[in-house]
């Protein structure tokens, strides 16, 4: 089966075309689901995960509702070079509250040049145009630490301009919106809002062979709502005031949310040559100020088919810098020394809730298509971090296109 194909068509890129007056034009609708299981098994009672109930989402008993998960999608060409594109989403995971994941507008400027704006695919991976679409890929769900960035849309601007150079076709893809979102890290749930947030996007494909490159910026990010962080900084600042220790002010600076600039890069290789696959992807993350400093993660897959059945293998590896927010905090002060250094903990704590720990997922996997439209898939996972923390998960599901 041509894999190139049936992404595209899992992302609803290829849809039969039609000239339509806009008061007739027809919609077209296509679909993906996938039902799947798991359990996981935390075998660190004493550690790292001493304190947790699941790992990448599943429990100790078996549940369904994780990886699970119905999309519909709508074009609806209003001409040979204006379409409207819809996107909805049901997930397990939060639910099955259906989320309006794409709503925009493309127009087709020429026959290398398309133009989209509305709500669409934040292009971050190179999975991200199919990137809950699990049908499109060999995996159950593309690495968990490497695509950690929760923002998958984006509210904005994009012009797509594809040309062949030589024996290759090269796509060049500029992008510019905000996004307002729920952001979890660690214990904290907190609102996300981004303002000019601009993206790069570079792709090169040669018959078996993909390259990527990305870069992407937001200028203007925003945490609401930490309320541990506006203790830290009452707390500093108060010690500011009575001694003028610069330190303290300097601490509560740095760990300020609001006006931050985020940045995040991104280096991808595809291989699919013949019955072989391999994959791999780079990224980093990191702030100019804040809690977060600097998030590297990074996976290899391989993969090869017999017939209908791969096999694959993938390691994951996240080896984050967390950030230094204490080390500002006078802890010598006569008077202070107590206060100082239960400020100086808790701006750790914080820290250390935007970093995950240095950790390898190491996991093996089959894929079977058994049906045209239709792959089943188990994997299994093992987790192990730098502080000897080591957990297991078992995974099932059934991916369809429709």
């Amino acid at each position: 089966m041509d894999r190139y194909w049936v992404a595209k068509r899992a992302a609803g890129i290829a849809f039969v075309a039609c000239c339509a007056h806009p008061a007739q034009a027809d919609i077209v609708w296509n679909g993906f689901m996938t039902a799947g299981g798991g359990i996981a098994s935390i075998d660190d009672k004493d550690g790292e995960y001493a304190d947790q109930t699941t790992l990448d989402g599943y429990e100790e008993d078996l549940t369904f509702n994780q990886d699970t998960k119905l999309g519909l999608q709508l074009r609806a060409p209003l001409s040979d070079k204006l379409s409207a594109t819809g996107q909805l989403v049901a997930r397990g995971s939060e639910n099955y509250k259906v989320d309006m994941a794409w709503a925009y507008f493309s127009y087709q400027a020429s026959e290398s040049t398309q133009i989209r704006m509305g709500r669409f695919r934040t292009p971050f991976y190179l999975y991200s145009d199919f990137l809950e679409v699990g049908y499109a890929y060999h995996w159950i769900s593309p690495p968990e630490d490497a695509y950690q960035l929760p923002t998958d849309s984006i509210d904005g601007i994009d012009i797509v301009v594809q040309a062949p150079v030589g024996p290759t076709d090269l796509s060049v893809q500029v992008y510019g919106g905000s996004v307002n979102t729920q952001f979890t890290e660690g214990d904290l749930d907190f609102e996300t809002v981004i303002r000019n947030q601009l993206g790069l996007v570079l792709t090169l494909n040669y018959e078996w062979l993909t390259l990527r490159a990305s870069r992407h910026q937001a200028g203007d990010v925003t945490f609401n709502g930490i309320s541990e962080i506006t203790a830290l900084q009452t707390g500093l600042n108060a010690l500011y005031d009575a001694t003028g220790a610069d330190g303290y002010a300097q601490a509560a600076a740095e760990m300020d949310v609001n006006d931050m600039t985020y940045t995040f890069d991104e280096l991808a290789l595809k291989v699919e040559w013949n019955n072989f696959l391999f994959v791999t992807e780079i990224m980093q993350l990191s702030a100019d100020q804040g809690p977060l400093d600097t998030l590297n993660r990074a996976y290899a897959s391989v993969g090869y088919n017999f017939g209908p059945v791969m096999l694959h293998y993938t390691r994951t590896v996240a080896e984050d810098d967390v950030a230094d927010l204490s080390s500002s905090i006078p802890v010598n002060i006569p008077g202070t020394e107590g206060q100082s250094m239960l400020l100086a903990a808790g701006a750790d704590m914080l820290a250390e809730n935007f970093a995950t720990p240095d950790r390898v997922t190491d996991t093996i996997g089959v894929r079977w298509d058994f049906e045209s439209a239709a792959a089943f898939k188990v994997e299994l996972a093992n987790i192990a971090d730098e502080f000897g923390a080591d957990g297991t998960t078992l995974r099932f599901a059934v991916d369809m296109v429709f």
